[in-house]
């Protein structure tokens, strides 16, 4: 496992959820976007720049699809989950959380085969 955090970006977080939680605003927390996953130069995403799962920055997988079949990457996005479960699960400003957003679109731009990302969402 890789799992790493990033105490500017936690920080950052924090200020949200303490924000909405004074103006009662409610927060679904995205985990995870297709956006980090895809390589496709046209597109808005960042595999190649600096997507923290990408072995060429210190990630733990080669390309894109490993993320829903490598085992590793597997242990890190459930590590990532519990943390960030525990550190504002606590908070009435989160009322949902999505696990990961916009899977058509791992699908059709990404490329991925759906078969990975099926028993992905089957764990």
């Amino acid at each position: 496992a890789n799992f790493k955090i990033s105490l500017p970006n936690t920080w950052r977080l924090d200020y949200v959820v303490q924000l909405a939680e004074k103006l009662g605003i409610k927060l679904l927390m995205c985990t995870e976007s297709f956006n980090c996953f895809n390589s496709v130069s046209k597109m808005s995403g960042f595999w190649n720049k600096d997507c923290y799962y990408n072995k060429k920055f210190g990630g733990i997988i080669e390309k894109p699809e490993d993320f829903f079949t490598d085992e590793g990457a597997k242990t890190d996005y459930k590590m990532r989950l519990r943390y960030l479960v525990a550190r504002y699960g606590y908070s009435t400003s989160v009322f949902a959380w999505e696990f990961f957003n916009d899977t058509l679109q791992i699908i059709t731009v990404v490329r991925i085969k759906s078969s990975g990302l099926m028993r992905c969402h089957l764990i």
